[in-house]
């Protein structure tokens, strides 16, 4: 389904994650129950992806990408989109973000580059400039507590920022297929698989 548990102790309240699994259990039963014709691959991912969400420490909203002006066409920077689900610190300096390709694996641990985005461009901020092949860094969109920036971590469920990840080394272009793993230090791993579309604008979204 898109995930792996890396610890028997997963640290997610476990009320809520109860409730929300009898709630998606209710949505489906009730699709399934009306007189709405869903396709069963439909339903399926529509139960998997809940349950993707629910058993992860942070919901992906977008994934935007640029690709350079230049031939060879090829993938310059990844920019994720990123907001924690539930109402608990999460810290960052443990994530490991990994990204796939035919011929290559790639890890990025965090060290401890984080900017706010202010009215800077999110592909044109300075930050990427401080950032190296083996490094993400953080830019906060909302942070009314400052935890990004003094604590490296989430501690709002309406703190928001992105992953930023330079990949311009990796040489991805048109057609080639990427995964991107989001792996906490104790929990459950987030995966998301793309297909590169044509060049044909600079910034681009995955999802």
């Amino acid at each position: 389904m898109g995930f792996r548990i890396h610890s028997a102790s997963v640290a997610l309240p476990l009320l809520l994650l109860l409730l929300a699994v009898v709630i998606i259990a209710l949505t489906a039963t009730s699709i399934m129950s009306s007189n709405t014709q869903v396709p069963q691959e439909e339903l399926q991912k529509y139960v998997d992806d809940a349950i993707k969400d629910i058993t992860s420490y942070l919901k992906i909203q977008h994934v935007y990408a640029t690709y350079s002006q230049h031939k060879p066409y090829h993938l310059t920077k990844i920019a994720i989109q990123a907001t924690p689900l539930f109402h608990q610190e999460i810290s960052l300096s443990n994530w490991i973000i990994q990204i796939q390709t035919k011929s290559n694996l790639q890890l990025y641990t965090y060290n401890y580059t984080v900017s706010q985005i202010d009215s800077s461009g999110v592909f044109s901020h300075p930050q990427w400039n401080q950032l190296s092949p083996q490094y993400y860094g953080i830019l906060s969109i909302k942070d009314s507590d400052n935890s990004l920036n003094t604590h490296h971590s989430f501690s709002e469920p309406n703190d928001m920022a992105f992953f930023t990840l330079p990949v311009s080394h990796l040489s991805l272009e048109n057609n080639d297929k990427i995964t991107l793993f989001l792996s906490p230090g104790t929990g459950v791993e987030k995966t998301m698989t793309f297909s590169l579309p044509i060049p044909t604008q600079k910034v681009i979204q995955l999802r």
